[in-house]
């Protein structure tokens, strides 16, 4: 299950306790880090980093006017907190995953449907800081977490 929430509130339509009350549901995320690397003899030099924007798809919910309207007027959202739960041990809804967008902004929104269900989704979030965090478990026990924290504007690993 993977869960957005914004600093600045949009809520969305979960009802999974009360940690994660309101966020809104996402079927996928995806963004990618690249960088051009060649073979020129003996060395391999290669160009900065290019981090790409979160592309999310969510089904339509509560919480669609709202990042439709932020797309239109481009409204800072402030933090944008992605979560990834799952299940281990004895527990439920165990964060996995957490990534964490610093000045978060819709760059694109759009919708989209056959006519035979519900309205899917797309939208993408541009950020200038990238926290991504993978937390570890023994069972239903918590053994810590690595973050990993990328600032855009210095291109700076932390």
């Amino acid at each position: 299950m993977i869960l957005l929430s914004f600093k600045k509130e949009i809520k969305g339509s979960t009802t999974i306790g009360s940690n994660y009350k309101d966020k809104i549901l996402l079927e996928s995320y995806a963004f990618n880090v690249s960088k051009h690397v060649q073979v020129q003899g003996e060395e391999r030099p290669a160009s900065p980093a290019f981090m790409s924007e979160l592309m999310f798809t969510k089904t339509a919910d509560i919480s669609s006017p709202n990042l439709f309207a932020s797309a239109i007027e481009g409204t800072p959202l402030d933090t944008a907190t992605i979560v990834v739960l799952h299940t281990e041990g004895g527990k439920k809804n165990m964060p996995a995953v957490t990534i964490t967008l610093e000045e978060a902004i819709i760059s694109s929104f759009s919708s989209q449907s056959t006519g035979a269900g519900q309205a899917a989704e797309h939208f993408s979030l541009n950020f200038t800081q990238i926290k991504y965090e993978y937390h570890k478990y023994t069972g239903d026990v918590s053994k810590g977490s690595v973050p990993k924290t990328y600032n855009l504007k210095t291109k700076v690993v932390s």
